[in-house]
């Protein structure tokens, strides 16, 4: 449960920089915020594994979410745009 922990919280430190799939991030941090709990709250004998991986998964957690309002932004940004030169052009 400790090395699952860290997987998913490598993984969602990596996968919150995917453009536009901040999500895989926060998925996978809360994922990694879980197994890192249960590790320790069982005293498991790779306990320290379970911390890092609880860690990374708030980073992620915290990442993902930060890239995902950073995406949706843009979108709405570049949307506005569109329809400013659209409204200009009538």
């Amino acid at each position: 449960m400790e090395i699952a922990a860290l997987v998913c919280g490598i993984v969602s430190v990596v996968g919150c920089w995917i453009p536009s799939m901040g999500w895989i991030g926060s998925i996978c941090g809360v994922v990694a915020i879980v197994l890192g709990a249960i590790s320790i709250k069982k005293n498991l004998p790779k306990k320290k594994l379970g911390k890092i991986g609880m860690i990374l998964g708030i980073i992620g957690l915290a990442l993902g979410i930060i890239m995902t309002i950073v995406a949706v932004a843009c979108v709405a940004a570049v949307g506005k745009g569109m329809m400013d030169v659209l409204n200009s052009l009538q």
